[in-house]
C-alpha cells in the first residue's frame, strides 16, 4: 500500500510540474459548444443529457451531435456547477483522471516486471506529448475517462473483485466515449491469457455490456448516424478509405517515436497515390511490424504472452481508428492514440525487463530512460504553453491543416473577442469559403458585419446561416439586428421553426 501511494504521489508531482501553469487556461474551440453554450450542462438537465448527444442545443430541444457519451456530459454539468463556471475545476479534475491512468497502467505493468521500469513506463505514458492534448483540453475529458473506466476495469479482472464493479466499469466506459468498445474486447482477451477461470463471466459481462449500449442508442434514442459526411474522409468509399490507413498508422508511430509535430486534429485526404502518400508510409508501417514480429520471437516464450496483451490493445486501438470500418470527424488525432502509445510505452517496458538482465545494461537503460523523459518533458511543455491562447493553439492548428473550416471559424472567434475585426472577418471568410453549406461561419460573418455597419452584408449571412441549417442563434441575431433598426416588421424569414419562434419572442 505504501509503495503504491508512494508511486501515485510520484506521478502527481511529476503531473502538476509539467501541466499545473494550465490549470487557469481558459475554455477552447470545443469547449464552447460543449459547455459555455451547452443550456444542459449549465443547468444539470439530466434528462436531456442522457437522452441526446454532447454539443449545445441551439435553442432546439436535444444536443446536437451524433456521437453518445453521457457520462462525460455528465461530469460537464457537475464541473460547472462546482467550479461556479470556470475553467479551474475542469483542468483539475482531467490533469487528476490523467494522473490516475497513468497509475493504473504501473499497476497493470507492476505484475509483470519490477516496480522501476513499470514506474518510468507509467511516467512516459503521462508526460509523452501525443497525450498532452487529453490532459490539456478539456473536451478530450472523454478520453480521459474511457480509458480510466476500461483500465479499472481489467485491474478488477486481474484482482478477482466484484462482478457487479466489473460490469459498472466496462458500461460506463462506453458511456464515456464510444471508444469504450475497445474494453468489451480487452477485457475477455486479459480474462483468456491471464485468468482462464474468469474468461466466461467476463465474455458473457461484455456482451451484455454491448447489447445495452447498443440498445439505448440505436434502438431507444434512434442514434443511428455514425459519420459526419462533410468531413473528408467521411465522403471516401471503403475502398479509397483502405488505401488511407498505411499513412494514417504511419503518423500514428512516427507521431510517437519523434513528436515533432503536434496537433488537435488534421483532415487531409490522399489524393493520388505516391511515394509520399502510400509508398513510403507503406514502407515505414512494414520496418515497424517487422522490428515487433522480431522482438516477439527474441524474448523468452513465458514473456511472449504480456507482450501479446499489449499488441492485442494496439490493434484494438488502430482498427477502431483507421477510417476503414466508421470514418471518424478527422482523418487522424493525436487523442485518438491515447490507448496506442499506453500498449508501445507497455511493450517496450516489457522488452526492457528482458534484454535489462545486467548491472551495464541496466545502467545503459536508466541513463536512455532520463534522456527520453527529459526530451519528451520538454517537447510537452513546449507544447502545453500554447494552450494558454487560444490564438496560439488554433493559428498553429489551421496552419497545419489550412483547409479545416472549423480551425478557420474558431480562429475567427477568438480574434473577434479580442476586438481585431479584420481578422476575425478574415477567418469566418475562409471557413465559410472552405465548406459553404456550413452556418457557424455565416452567422459570425453577419455579426461582424453588423459591427462594421454593413447592413446589407449582414443581412445576407445571417439568411445564409439560416438557410444552411435554421440556425437558431443567427434567427436572433438576425432578429435583434431588425429590432436595432426599428425595422422588425420586414423580416424575410419564410419559414415555420418553433424553437426558433420560441428563441426570438425570449428577446423581446
Amino acid at each position: 500500500m505504501r509503495k503504491n501511494l508512494a508511486m501515485f504521489a510520484m506521478l502527481s508531482v511529476i503531473a502538476f510540474l509539467l501541466y499545473g501553469h494550465a490549470l487557469n487556461n481558459p475554455f477552447v474551440f470545443d469547449d464552447e459548444l460543449q459547455i459555455l453554450k451547452n443550456d444542459f450542462v449549465q443547468n444539470q438537465d439530466w434528462r436531456s443529457i442522457f437522452s441526446g448527444s454532447s454539443f449545445g442545443s441551439f435553442g432546439k430541444s436535444q444536443a446536437a451531435g451524433i456521437y453518445y457519451k453521457p457520462l462525460m456530459t455528465s461530469a460537464y454539468a457537475v464541473l460547472w456547477q462546482l467550479g461556479g463556471g470556470k475553467s479551474f475545476a475542469f483542468h483539475l479534475y482531467q490533469l487528476l483522471i490523467g494522473i490516475a491512468n497513468a497509475f493504473l497502467f504501473f499497476r497493470l505493468l507492476s505484475r509483470w516486471v519490477n516496480a522501476p521500469i513499470a514506474f518510468a513506463a507509467a511516467a512516459i505514458f503521462l508526460i509523452h506529448p501525443i497525450n498532452s492534448e487529453v490532459l490539456l483540453y478539456i473536451a478530450d475529458l472523454q478520453d480521459t475517462l474511457y480509458l480510466f473506466l476500461g483500465l479499472l476495469a481489467i485491474n478488477l479482472v486481474q484482482s478477482k473483485k466484484s462482478i457487479l464493479l466489473i460490469t459498472f466499469c466496462m458500461l460506463a466506459s462506453i458511456f464515456s466515449k464510444e471508444s469504450g468498445i475497445l474494453f468489451i474486447f480487452a477485457a475477455p482477451v486479459y480474462a483468456f491469457m491471464f485468468k482462464k477461470e474468469d474468461f466466461r463471466k467476463i465474455g458473457l459481462i461484455s456482451i451484455a455490456c454491448l447489447a445495452l449500449y447498443l440498445s439505448i442508442r440505436f434502438y431507444i434514442l434512434q442514434m443511428t448516424t455514425l459519420s459526419y459526411q462533410m468531413v473528408p474522409i467521411a465522403s471516401l468509399n471503403i475502398i479509397d478509405r483502405m488505401l488511407h490507413f498505411p499513412k494514417i498508422f504511419f503518423h500514428y508511430i512516427t507521431t510517437f517515436l519523434w513528436p515533432r509535430q503536434i496537433s488537435l486534429h488534421q483532415l487531409w485526404t490522399i489524393s493520388s497515390i505516391n511515394f509520399e502518400n502510400f509508398y513510403k508510409p507503406l514502407f515505414g508501417s512494414f520496418l515497424f511490424l517487422a522490428f515487433i514480429i522480431w522482438t516477439f520471437n527474441k524474448v523468452a516464450r513465458p514473456i511472449r504472452k504480456w507482450l501479446l496483451f499489449f499488441l492485442v490493445l494496439l490493434v484494438l486501438n488502430t482498427g477502431l481508428h483507421s477510417q476503414i470500418i466508421v470514418p471518424l470527424d478527422a482523418t487522424v488525432a493525436d487523442r485518438w492514440f491515447y490507448l496506442g502509445s499506453m500498449a508501445l510505452i507497455g511493450y517496450f517496458a516489457i522488452l526492457v525487463k528482458q534484454f535489462a538482465n545486467s548491472i551495464v545494461k541496466k545502467r545503459i537503460s536508466l541513463v536512455l530512460f532520463l534522456v527520453v523523459f527529459t526530451a519528451l518533458s520538454i517537447r510537452s511543455y513546449q507544447r502545453s504553453l500554447q494552450w494558454n491562447s487560444g490564438i496560439e493553439l488554433l493559428s498553429e492548428a489551421f496552419e497545419t491543416s489550412p483547409y479545416d473550416p472549423a480551425y478557420a471559424d474558431a480562429l475567427g472567434g477568438e480574434f473577434y473577442r479580442i476586438g481585431n475585426l479584420d481578422k476575425a472577418e478574415f477567418y469566418f471568410r475562409k471557413s465559410a469559403t472552405l465548406e459553404p453549406m456550413e452556418w457557424s461561419a455565416w452567422n459570425n460573418l453577419g455579426t461582424v458585419e453588423v459591427q462594421k455597419g454593413n447592413e446589407t452584408l449582414a443581412e445576407k449571412f445571417y439568411l445564409k446561416a439560416i438557410e444552411n441549417d435554421k440556425y437558431c442563434i443567427a434567427v436572433v441575431n438576425y432578429v435583434d439586428f431588425y429590432i436595432s433598426r426599428n425595422d422588425g416588421v420586414n423580416l424575410k424569414l419564410t419559414f415555420a421553426w418553433p424553437e426558433a419562434i420560441f428563441q426570438i419572442i425570449q428577446t423581446f
